[in-house]
């Protein structure tokens, strides 16, 4: 009898061990996978985790067709994040509500190191992408403090805008904005 509470006893730990070390490994799940998607964006574009909320479902006006059916969340710093409901691929992210909160003394980073960070971030949420870049046009700008870097791929017929990856990022490296329709099928 002893022992079979022993080894019951070393299996329960076993297994709390590994649920626990598990959930070191920085991969948080939950029941929905739209806000499973948003926490991995976050991870790749070094937003912070905040509470979410669920508003609704609506449609994306940036998408290629401008009728992307998507669930849009916000957090508790008005960041609006935009999940096709179809694929629960982030495909936008609005913050740039969080652009006041930067404040004006914030170093700047040459434009060249937010390039290459920002080519880190996209490596990871499309890791073929050096074979995808062939087929788009790179371009970037400029807005004052914002840096905007953006790939587009050629306007598909009957769409309203083309397929396209765009990174807003202030000066200081904050992501304030994001698109992504190039994986989208419509």
């Amino acid at each position: 009898m002893k022992k079979s509470i022993v080894a019951g006893s070393l299996t329960l730990f076993v297994i709390f061990m590994l649920s626990t070390m598990s959930g070191c490994s920085g991969t948080k799940r939950t029941a929905d996978p739209k806000v499973d998607a948003i926490i991995e964006i976050r991870k790749i574009l070094d937003l912070p985790e905040r509470p979410l909320t669920y508003i609704e479902d609506t449609f994306m006006a940036n998408s290629p067709n401008g009728n992307l059916k998507v669930s849009y969340y916000v957090d508790d710093e008005d960041r609006k994040y935009y999940v096709d409901v179809e694929t629960n691929q982030v495909v936008e992210i609005d913050a740039r509500s969080i652009l006041d909160s930067i404040p004006e003394d914030e170093a700047a980073i040459e434009n060249e190191k937010l390039k290459s960070e920002v080519d880190k971030m996209v490596a990871k949420i499309i890791p073929d992408f050096e074979s995808v870049a062939e087929g788009l046009t790179f371009s970037s700008g400029d807005k004052g403090d914002n840096r905007f870097f953006d790939w587009r791929a050629e306007m598909i017929p009957g769409d309203s805008m083309p397929r396209f990856l765009q990174i807003g990022i202030h000066e200081s490296g904050v992501v304030f904005s994001y698109y992504n329709t190039l994986e989208i099928d419509q």
